[in-house]
């Protein structure tokens, strides 16, 4: 049975698509990578791989035929966002507002109203060093985050009927954007940074995970040996730690120049193995 995995973390630079990346970098043909952090994907510039495929995403919108509207503001009523707005003979639409809700549309009585779908980004398809990667990409200037992990998460089981494992290396912090990417996943790769901050955010992350009732890993990076912050944390509070990463300056000059570390630093392998192998292990429901 294939094991959805979601690769989080409570701070942008802890260490969450390095997790990720190398976890699919072990997995090969056997996993499928999503990069669902659609404001900033960056999982392509590491597997260095040829785009496959591309294609739109997109949400609905309302448009509204002044022809048939008569300025009833029924429309404007029912919608919950304030994405209609009467203006003297016209409803104006506020598009960046709108949360495709269909209400406009099911109850404008003449029919005014109907949904055009307008593209707020992207969902290519990378192939590179046996990975396989699914990227959601938010065009500039849009907010529509949740519909666009949404879609390439869509993509991502279609396309991964028949892997072992698919991988979402989901968006940084706390926000209704990790929710929705963590939300149906089997189980929950949590990565924290070894200091104060990465500490802070990780028990953010544990306690909205908690809250969602998902099973966790917790996985320590640039661990600071002989004073780490989260293993001093972890033996106190009796929650085991995975695996744990050093601080090791060799890996961010291979990283640093857009590579994976395993040709460069093969004895890396074996905490992303322990990683792999707690997966296996882990008693839930849900698998």
């Amino acid at each position: 049975m294939r094991v959805n995995i979601s690769v989080v973390s409570g701070k942008g630079g802890a260490g969450k698509t390095f997790v990720a990346l190398h976890l699919a970098s072990l997995l090969q043909d056997k996993a499928i990578l999503v990069d669902l952090d659609v404001e900033e994907p960056d999982a392509h510039l590491y597997i260095k791989g040829k785009e496959v495929d591309t294609k739109p995403a997109v949400v609905l919108i309302p448009e509204v035929d002044e022809s048939k509207c008569t300025h009833c503001k029924e429309c404007a009523s029912v919608c919950q966002f304030h994405a209609l707005v009467p203006i003297k003979n016209k409803i104006l639409v506020l598009d960046h507002l709108c949360q495709s809700c269909t209400a406009c549309w099911t109850l404008c009585p003449t029919g005014a109203i109907t949904p055009v779908e307008k593209k707020v980004g992207s969902i290519t398809t990378f192939r590179g060093n046996d990975i396989t990667l699914i990227e959601g990409r938010l065009i500039e200037g849009e907010i529509a985050v949740v519909p666009i992990i949404n879609q390439a998460k869509s993509f991502a089981y279609e396309l991964g009927k028949d892997k072992k494992h698919i991988i979402f290396d989901s968006p940084p912090g706390t926000s209704c954007a990790m929710v929705n990417s963590v939300t149906d996943s089997d189980l929950v790769v949590v990565v924290a940074e070894d200091t104060l901050f990465g500490l802070h955010d990780m028990l953010l992350v544990l306690d909205t995970l908690t809250h969602l009732n998902l099973p966790f890993l917790m996985v320590v990076n640039k661990e600071q040996k002989g004073h780490s912050v989260i293993g001093s944390w972890a033996e106190e509070h009796k929650e085991p730690i995975v695996a744990s990463l050093p601080f090791d300056r060799r890996i961010s000059m291979v990283y640093g120049r857009g590579n994976t570390i395993f040709n460069d630093l093969p004895e890396y392998k074996e905490p992303f193995r322990t990683i792999l192998q707690a997966i296996e292990k882990l008693d839930t429901k849900n698998i």
